[in-house]
């Protein structure tokens, strides 16, 4: 059995919605993974994902930033500064919440959902880290809605050869739990050398690089299927 949880906190003053999914056994402190969910989606992707790693018995939040499915706001008015503030609001609810070992939790994010999980992740405790097809920023972008900087200047940034000095990239040096990183392999979206920067930069050891083959940024049900299996194998080792 899996129990799921309607739940709400706050995040610059705006309701934020989620999903705690949790395993059947109570009275228990699991280990738990969040999932950061990509620019625009939902948390709604993300709870058939968090259900199989239930089945391993880690306890997982999903939820929609704000803007985004259910949660307050508008999305265009949404800065990346906006999304890291929802992002750990989020982490602070779920180690508060009384469900999970805060020295064993895990952020899995995707695209720019990937981004926050990495600047999530050298800002508090995390012990297992994915990143799947993760973006990156200018240090400038910080304040930025992504909608509204100008075309030119997003495909000027995304054709440059090198990414190991863009933001959150350079600060992954003091990261030291345990990192997957996830490419896409005809991501159309994020270069390759972005998941090269966040593998060389990143100050771990124990890190990982899987490809899904013939995967596009946005994975069909097939691809995403295989996404499910590779993170619940690797929280399940890690946590």
């Amino acid at each position: 059995m899996i129990r799921l949880q309607k739940i709400v906190f706050r995040s610059g003053g705006q309701k934020i919605t989620g999903t705690l999914i949790l395993p059947s056994e109570q009275n228990t402190k699991y280990p738990g993974v969040i999932f950061f969910h990509g620019r625009g989606a939902s948390e709604e992707r993300y709870v058939s994902h968090a259900e199989k790693l239930v089945q391993a018995g880690i306890a997982c939040l999903t939820f929609s930033f704000r803007g985004c499915g259910s949660s307050e706001g508008k999305f265009l008015d949404q800065t990346i500064r906006n999304g890291i503030e929802d992002a750990a609001a989020a982490y602070h609810f779920f180690v508060k919440s009384g469900y999970v070992d805060k020295k064993r939790i895990g952020i899995c994010g995707r695209s720019f959902g990937g981004l926050l999980a990495a600047e999530m992740a050298i800002r508090v405790h995390i012990r297992s880290l994915a990143l799947a097809a993760p973006a990156v920023h200018k240090r400038q972008w910080l304040d930025k809605v992504i909608e509204r900087i100008p075309r030119g200047g997003i495909e000027a940034f995304r054709g440059q050869k090198s990414f190991h000095g863009t933001e959150p990239v350079r600060r992954m040096w003091k990261y030291r739990g345990n990192l997957l990183l996830i490419e896409h392999e005809k991501d159309e979206v994020i270069p390759r050398a972005v998941v090269e920067a966040y593998y060389d930069c990143a100050g771990t050891e124990d890190k990982t690089w899987v490809r899904i083959e013939n995967a596009k940024h946005r994975l069909d049900e097939a691809r995403e299927g295989a996404f499910t299996q590779i993170i619940a194998d690797w929280f399940s080792e890690t946590l």
